[in-house]
């Protein structure tokens, strides 16, 4: 808790986008502020640090705090990501973008899901993310750079389907295809 109002600090004074980037990952990795404990009276949150940077103008700054989303994780954050990393209208305005999202912002969102969804006790939100991941392969099967990061984001993500979302998940044709297209 101590380092954020630091971090926060040094973001906000610094051009160099190697810092930038660093300290975007550090207040990722701090994480949410544990239960019980306050944040002090006009401090940012280090979810608020990263989000400020999703509209950077540099693409490295930007994809170091869409990973970051996934590693600072919490229940506000896979919706987001997954819209970052299904190109739609939410995810396009939080990276204050009117156009399409480029391919490799997507991946890296596709990536911090899987992390967040690795990280999360909720298993409702682990069914989420993986089925967002899912979408991602189905809708982006020609797509190496989509479909691979949907598959490793897959694999970072425990999925605890119960026996008819596992038959459900089975019979999906759209997924069938995606994977068989991958490899």
């Amino acid at each position: 808790g101590d380092a954020i109002p630091e971090i926060l600090a040094v973001l906000g004074r610094t051009r160099d986008l190697d810092i930038q980037r660093a300290a975007v990952m550090a207040l990722a990795r701090i994480g949410p502020m544990p239960k019980g404990m306050a944040r002090p009276p006009g401090v940012g949150s280090a979810l608020d640090g990263i989000e400020e940077h999703l509209t950077a103008r540099n693409e490295a700054v930007q994809n170091a705090a869409v990973l970051g989303l996934g590693v600072h994780g919490g229940l506000t954050v896979t919706p987001l990501l997954a819209s970052i990393a299904l190109d739609e209208k939410s995810g396009r305005a939080a990276l204050g973008r009117t156009g399409r999202i480029d391919r490799r912002t997507r991946a890296f969102a596709a990536h911090a899901l899987g992390i967040a969804g690795h990280a999360t006790p909720h298993t409702v939100e682990r069914r989420f993310v993986a089925r967002r991941l899912l979408d991602l392969l189905a809708s982006n099967a020609d797509e190496t750079d989509l479909s691979s990061a949907a598959v490793i984001g897959l694999g970072q993500c425990p999925v605890p389907f119960a026996e008819p979302d596992r038959e459900a998940f089975v019979h999906r044709r759209a997924v069938f295809d995606a994977l068989a297209a991958f490899l």
